[in-house]
């Protein structure tokens, strides 16, 4: 039954790999021929290729929402306990995120320039809230809780995160939704609800939209592009400046944030549920030594999905460029 469960999982997984890839293509065709969607029309497509495979999913396989997808409402102050825990993991995770741009560009930075194009409120409801809901819900519901039926839950957390990370397809984002997987995993361990890590992402997602917007609007006032400005400005020197900053913050919010996160655990009375996924379900003897040579939380499916998204975020775009200096009559 468990490894039925893990194997539709990775099944599951793949088909969002496949799905996505497939919408990318088509969206990539409608540009050139001129037929546009618009940032809206592609977020909102987007989600939708996470949310209605994961209610086909949750019907064909006739799941207990509850038991999948938990959202058990949260305590009297849990709330604010999650939106603090969040504020003070975010140097770390912008530690994360400047240390990859040694590597690659910014995506984030990249896709800004559509999100403005929306107007103010949408872009906070769509990309601050309604993203952050099909992630959770898809992510840290179907996928989280199907791969930890095996009872290795903070395995299953890390193997969830690597889903989602593979997910973004590009190596910036890659890097810190990595982290934030097994951050917002904790959460759902903490609270015995997907609302925490909703909340969380939500909070990420949000306070992001409104530092593009504040760019945004000085933009407008310096009549200057001051993301393209910041990238040719930048320096790598700069940015290891700044990683030692955020290394030193990084320090503290993460004290901080451990602190925070058993109040988190013991307000949801909910303490030794996240001690205990960090142990084997079985301790000692055969049955331990039998359950952890089976403990297989990818199958082959799941593999493929992987080393396709591997494909697409590290040889797609050299392929592309062979391909198109090796046509005939280029």
């Amino acid at each position: 039954m468990k490894d039925r469960d893990v194997k539709r999982v990775n099944v599951f997984f793949l088909s969002l790999v496949l799905l996505h890839i497939a919408a990318s293509v088509v969206v990539s065709m409608l540009s050139i021929s001129a037929v546009k969607i618009g940032t809206f029309g592609t977020l909102m497509f987007t989600q939708l290729l996470i949310m209605v495979p994961s209610f086909i999913f949750l019907i064909l396989f006739r799941c207990d929402l509850s038991e999948w997808v938990p959202l058990k409402k949260l305590r009297s102050g849990t709330v604010a306990l999650v939106i603090l825990f969040t504020f003070m993991i975010m140097p770390f995770i912008g530690l994360i995120n400047v240390f990859s741009q040694l590597f690659t560009t910014n995506t984030a930075v990249e896709m800004s320039g559509g999100f403005m194009e929306m107007p103010v409120v949408v872009t906070v409801i769509v990309v601050g809230f309604f993203g952050p809901f099909c992630e959770e819900f898809t992510f840290r519901g179907i996928i989280f809780s199907g791969l930890r039926k095996q009872g290795y839950v903070f395995a299953a957390a890390v193997m969830s995160a690597v889903f989602f990370g593979l997910m973004h397809l590009n190596l910036n984002q890659l890097s810190y939704t990595l982290v934030l997987g097994v951050m917002f995993s904790l959460l759902v361990e903490a609270t015995g609800s997907i609302w925490g890590s909703i909340i969380s992402h939500a909070v990420i997602n949000t306070w992001n939209v409104l530092l593009m917007i504040i760019f945004d609007k000085m933009d407008t006032m310096s009549n200057a592009d001051l993301y393209s400005m910041s990238r040719e400005l930048i320096t790598t020197d700069m940015k290891l400046e700044s990683m030692g900053i955020l290394l030193v913050l990084s320090v503290l919010g993460v004290a901080a944030a451990t602190g925070t996160f058993i109040a988190i655990c013991r307000n949801e009375g909910r303490f030794d549920n996240v001690i205990s996924m960090f142990y084997k379900p079985e301790q000692g003897g055969v049955e331990a030594k039998e359950s952890a040579s089976s403990v297989r939380l990818v199958t082959l499916s799941g593999y493929i999905a992987i080393g396709i998204c591997l494909f697409v975020i590290f040889f797609l775009e050299k392929v592309v460029v062979w391909v198109q200096n090796n046509i005939p009559g280029k």
